[in-house]
């Protein structure tokens, strides 16, 4: 005979056992909240002062570069960079695209690696530690439904 046949383990703990697990998994997972958003705040501070030091210029879509699946499109733009011209393909893609062939953007660049250039916007500069952030949010949420309710 098989020892949890036609059972789930969790549920052979008793309930007490299981209330004790419900709340060591919301503790863990209020440590990792934690953490996502400790590690979210530090990303977003040292890009604050990184692009601090960058400067700032106009630049150009040139035209947009396809990427996928599912397919989504990147600009490429170009603006005048300290020796001259510089072009970069933007780390966002999206679909529809953001910007159009010929359309004019902020760009953020270090002075010392121009061709590291960005579009000085919002999804560009803070999407990473946005998303880490929501998601030790959220998880810090959950965790904390569970420590409650065990």
């Amino acid at each position: 005979m098989i020892p949890f046949e036609g059972h789930a383990p969790f549920l052979l703990l008793g309930q007490e056992g299981q209330v004790a697990l419900v709340a060591i998994i919301g503790l863990a997972l209020l440590g990792g909240a934690l953490l996502a958003v400790a590690g979210a705040a530090l990303w977003a501070w040292t890009n604050h002062r990184r692009f601090n030091s960058w400067r700032r210029a106009e630049g150009r879509v040139l035209r947009l570069a396809e990427r996928g699946p599912p397919t989504r499109f990147a600009p490429v733009i170009v603006f005048e960079g300290p020796s001259g011209p510089v072009e970069f393909e933007s780390l966002v893609a999206s679909a529809p695209p953001s910007h159009q062939p010929g359309a004019r953007v902020p760009v953020l660049f270090d002075p010392r690696q121009p061709q590291s250039a960005m579009i000085d916007g919002v999804l560009e500069r803070w999407l990473g530690p946005m998303v880490v952030g929501s998601l030790g949010t959220v998880a810090g949420l959950v965790g904390a439904l569970l420590v409650a309710l065990s």
